[in-house]
């Protein structure tokens, strides 16, 4: 009866912590989605409904990609593309898309 008890409050705890787990990341991913959105706007990008893309108007590392692009412009895609497959998989993808006096990763809707 004790291992019984046992199993029951393991399964239960497993439940509740896949349960919030699936909240976190359900918040996470409104989030993520309500601040690119504001983002791209304050940054001069194109956020707007249906456009399908976030372009961000300025580097957040435009000093270091400045003398080191391909290491800088890299690692900023790597970071973005993390974000994206953890709150939001499948659905956006982040690539490398450099043009002058804006941010080189561009975020698009997966077609």
């Amino acid at each position: 009866a004790a291992a019984s008890a046992a199993e029951s409050a393991a399964a239960a705890s497993a439940a509740e912590s896949a349960a919030a787990e699936a909240i976190a990341s359900a918040v996470a991913e409104s989030a993520v989605a309500e601040v690119a959105a504001s983002a791209g706007s304050a940054a001069g990008g194109s956020a707007a409904a249906g456009a399908g893309s976030l372009v961000l108007a300025n580097c957040p590392f435009h000093r270091l990609a400045a003398a080191y692009p391909d290491l800088v412009c890299g690692m900023n895609l790597d970071l973005i593309d993390g974000v994206i497959d953890r709150t939001c998989p499948g659905e956006l993808r982040a690539r490398l898309d450099p043009g002058p006096e804006r941010c080189c990763v561009t975020v698009t809707a997966r077609t």
